[in-house]
C-alpha cells in the first residue's frame, strides 16, 4: 500500500542534507549575535574582576585579624632554583612534553604570560622584602596560579615545592586572574571579527559543518 500524499496545506520539511544554514542566517545575523555575546562577556569580566579584588582584600583582612602567626622559614630561593632546574634551564630535567602535560600549555606561551604580567604590574617581579631577602620570582608566582587553575588544586598543594604559603598563593591567584583579563582580554575575550567569521564558516563548510561557527576539532 503506497503512502498517501501530503495535504496541500501541510508543511513539508526539507531533508536535513538539503538544509543550508547560510541561506537562513546572514552575516549580519551572526554579527548582531556577536554584539550580544561581547556585551555578555564584558559583564562577566567586570564581575569577575570585582569578585577577585574583593577576595584579595578579604585575604589581607584575614592576615590582619588573625593575630600572631607562626613563622615558617621557607627557602624561597631554593624553590625558584628547583623550578628553573626542572623546566627552564639549558638542560631541564623534564621535557617540553612533560611541561605541556603539567602546565596544560606550551612553554613559550607560559613564558609570554610571565613576561607580560611582569611588565604589567611590579607585583609579578622579584622584589626584596623588609629583611633584605628576595621574594618569590615571577616564575614561581605564575606557576602556582596556573597549576591551581589547571588542576583545581588547593592553595597549599605546592607549598613544599614552590615554597609559597597558602594565603600568598590565593593572593597571587587573584592578581593573576585580574592581570590576564587586563592584558589579554582585548585579544582573546572578544567575539570574532567578520573576516574571522567568514574564514571559520568556510573551514567548517569544507568539513561538511554548514553554518557552524565553532569546529568540532
Amino acid at each position: 500500500m503506497e503512502p498517501l500524499p501530503p495535504d496541500d496545506d501541510e508543511d513539508v520539511l526539507p531533508e536535513a542534507d538539503d538544509f543550508d544554514p547560510t541561506e537562513v542566517f546572514t552575516m549580519e545575523d551572526f554579527l548582531a549575535e556577536d554584539e550580544i555575546i561581547e556585551e555578555f562577556v564584558r559583564k562577566i569580566g567586570d564581575g569577575l574582576k570585582a569578585d577577585i579584588e574583593g577576595g584579595t582584600s578579604s585575604v589581607t583582612r584575614r592576615r590582619q585579624q588573625s593575630g600572631p602567626r607562626r613563622y615558617i622559614p621557607r627557602q624561597r630561593e631554593a624553590g625558584h632554583d628547583d623550578l628553573v632546574a626542572n623546566y627552564f634551564s639549558a638542560n631541564p630535567i623534564y621535557t617540553d612534553e612533560m611541561f605541556h602535560r603539567k602546565f596544560r600549555m606550551n612553554k613559550s606561551l607560559f613564558l609570554r604570560i610571565v613576561e607580560t604580567l611582569s611588565n604589567w604590574d611590579p607585583y609579578f617581579t622579584r622584589r626584596t622584602d623588609a629583611t633584605g631577602r628576595e621574594g618569590h620570582s615571577p616564575l614561581q608566582k605564575c606557576t602556582v596560579a596556573i597549576r591551581m587553575l589547571a588542576y583545581g588544586s588547593p592553595a597549599d598543594q605546592l607549598d613544599e615545592v614552590l615554597k609559597i604559603a597558602t594565603s600568598t598563593s590565593l593572593e597571587i591567584l587573584g592578581k593573576f586572574a585580574v592581570g590576564i583579563i587586563e592584558c589579554f582580554g582585548q585579544e582573546y575575550l572578544r567575539p570574532p571579527t567578520s573576516d574571522e567569521l567568514e574564514k571559520n564558516l568556510q573551514e567548517n563548510e569544507a568539513r561538511d559543518f554548514l553554518g557552524m561557527l565553532v569546529s568540532g576539532s
